[in-house]
């Protein structure tokens, strides 16, 4: 059985060529969801292994975006609500993956994806009866206080869309790792960029739990399972926290590399992340220089990833999904 788009209602929009990424791999389905689940930002690093596990549910999908901008989440025209709602018209699922880039620099930026477009997503599910499920996700790090940009609107993001709609779902992910992350295939990709080097800005004491994506993609299959899941915000955290130095040193052990980091004063890194002439990079900006010193991790008490029903690989178990090519060879054990 073949896993189908839905395309209705999208091929006369004015000036406006919605695509879809067809998932059309020949699967053998258990079971047939009956469900049709639109997912924003799947574009980005875990909206393909969530729309694979969706998909293998025997579930219809919508990955919407625009041909001109098929690699950014916030491409599209979000400021049109009447577009948004025809988006999910027909679905009854939605999920919510958007999120900044690394080229933002201002809170109005961030407030925009994070806060502005995630009411607007919540308000289209409100006035559809069809939708059963919204499922928001947010991260383990968000507060009003944070120092992140990122994390900051995105707490106040949760808030908005939980006023909206109560019924939605929130998920709160750590440091998500996997093949083309954010997290270590980032830092490893650093290393080739600056001279095997990789930049710290902290003493690397600052404590993560992170999760493996095909985990979090799981987590978000459970949700749709669970009917109690409704209105509750769940923390999706790996089995074991480690701090920042643990976690460059169980990546270089995997590699049979010896890291090699470079010391870079945070306050001037800060300054010049920040500077207007600064081009944002993916392994230089703000947002990066910010979150090495914060803690992310589950809070003691919170739903976490035991209550979906999930027992999530560690660091040492998924790191192979990281870079698999990476581990040219492995040293003989004999004399």
């Amino acid at each position: 059985m073949l896993a189908r788009v839905v395309r209705a209602n999208f091929a006369q929009l004015p000036n406006k060529e919605l695509a879809f990424f067809e998932y059309k791999r020949k699967l053998e389905f258990d079971e047939y969801s009956g469900l049709t689940a639109t997912i924003f930002g799947a574009t980005g690093f875990m909206g393909f292994y969530i729309g694979k596990v969706i998909g293998a549910m025997g579930s219809d999908i919508i990955f919407p975006h625009n041909h001109a901008y098929i690699f950014s989440d916030n491409g599209m025209d979000f400021d049109d609500q009447d577009l948004i709602e025809r988006m999910v018209k027909h679905s009854d699922v939605v999920i919510n993956l958007l999120g900044p880039r690394c080229d933002l620099k201002r809170y109005e930026q961030f407030e925009y994806i994070n806060i502005k477009v995630a009411k607007r997503l919540a308000l289209a599910c409100k006035r559809n009866e069809r939708i059963k499920r919204f499922i928001h996700f947010s991260a383990a790090a968000a507060a009003e206080d944070s120092p992140s940009l990122d994390f900051r609107s995105k707490h106040f993001g949760e808030q908005e869309v939980l006023s909206i709609y109560p019924q939605a779902t929130i998920l709160k992910p750590c440091p998500v790792f996997g093949l083309n992350d954010h997290f270590a295939f980032s830092m490893y990709n650093q290393a080739h960029h600056i001279y095997g080097r990789n930049v710290i800005f902290s003493d690397l004491q600052a404590v993560k739990q992170p999760i493996e994506v095909r985990d979090v993609a799981q987590a978000v299959k459970n949700v749709l399972r669970l009917e109690e899941s409704k209105g509750k915000t769940y923390y999706l955290g790996g089995p074991y926290q480690h701090t920042m130095k643990e976690i460059i040193e169980i990546m270089y052990n995997y590699y049979y590399q010896e890291p090699m980091p470079l010391n870079f004063p945070k306050e001037l890194a800060t300054k010049i992340a920040t500077h207007r002439f600064m081009l944002p990079w993916k392994y230089f900006n703000h947002e990066l220089i910010v979150k090495e010193d914060l803690q992310e991790v589950v809070p003691a008490g919170a739903l976490a990833t035991r209550d979906l029903l999930i027992k999530p690989a560690s660091f040492r178990q998924g790191i192979a999904e990281v870079q698999p090519e990476a581990r040219p060879w492995k040293p003989s054990l004999k004399d």
